[in-house]
């Protein structure tokens, strides 16, 4: 998303300009205003330019004091950046919005299920439709796993896609990400600021909620655990704080309840791994990576 200045939102009702040669997300062709902006143009347009510099400056302050930053280069100086939150939010209908996510999930099955293809049976390979050398010579296909089935049967149990509306109101998928997806963090603490920053909008428009979202991948990852225990012991293992998406990592852990670690916090005794601690070692039963696959 763009970034926008309190000027510039304070103008937008009344200046306003439709992309050239893209699509317009504010207004239908012909029919001004789209149905399921018109809550929020209503309430926003009721403040002045003052109020809405006032609220923006108490987000930018919120996102300062809670420490929202993304270190774009990973740089080790310490140079994380603020993190950049558009003052006015992206609207879509719950119609459009089922759609949206019903196709994610059925992207995120396909991929599953091709998974478990290259790490059985190899039929995608047999019948042609996968080239051998794509899959022999990735240097991240682990050779290793070949027959093995993960615990729970899955082996994809985090999905993100970056998405793009073309001209033709149609949304595209421009990457897929399924090893250490971030942005999950992101959104919850956009979500939060945004709340206190336009209250009256927040309350007023049907907002899909998001705790749900967490709370079925916490669930999924105690499901997880190979041990039958009523607690069991989850980690989210960062590369630490010069990671880009750092306070992201101690955000999801906080959020989910489980505990931020790094390489050193572990050790591994008799085949099992253990969280150092002061009170001696605890076992951990499931470890969430939040580090690429180069850098383990």
């Amino acid at each position: 998303m763009t970034h926008a200045t309190p000027e510039d939102a304070g103008a937008a009702c009344d200046l306003y300009l439709p992309p050239q040669g893209g699509h317009d997300e504010l207004n239908a062709p012909g029919r001004g205003v789209r149905a399921h902006w018109r809550e929020f143009i209503d309430t926003f347009s009721a403040l002045s330019p003052e109020e809405i510099t006032r609220r923006w400056d108490l987000g930018q302050t919120l996102l300062r004091d809670n420490g929202v930053t993304y270190n774009i280069h990973g740089d080790r100086a310490g140079l994380d950046r603020p993190w950049r939150l558009d003052p006015l939010p992206v609207i879509l209908p719950a119609a459009e919005w089922s759609r949206l996510s019903a196709a994610i999930a059925q992207r995120a099955g396909l991929l599953e299920t091709i998974l478990a293809d290259l790490y059985s049976r190899h039929a995608l390979i047999g019948d042609g439709l996968i080239p051998p050398g794509l899959l022999y010579a990735n240097p991240a296909f682990l050779r290793p796993c070949h027959g093995w089935l993960p615990p729970g049967g899955r082996y994809l149990h985090i999905y993100a896609a970056d998405l793009a509306r073309g001209t033709d109101g149609c949304w595209r998928v421009m990457s897929d990400h399924t090893e250490v997806p971030s942005g999950t963090g992101y959104a919850l603490e956009n979500r939060t600021i945004v709340s206190r920053v336009l209250p009256e909008i927040h309350r007023a428009l049907p907002v899909e909620r998001l705790g749900p979202f967490f709370e079925t991948v916490r669930r999924g990852l105690l499901a997880l655990s190979p041990r039958r225990t009523e607690q069991p012991r989850v980690v989210l293992m960062s590369s630490g704080p010069f990671t880009e998406t750092f306070f992201e990592h101690a955000f999801l852990a906080r959020q989910l309840g489980i505990t931020l670690v790094q390489a050193e916090d572990l050790t591994v005794r008799d085949n099992a791994v253990f969280l150092k601690t002061l009170t001696g070692l605890q076992r951990v039963d499931v470890i969430v990576r939040r580090s690429g696959s180069e850098w383990c």
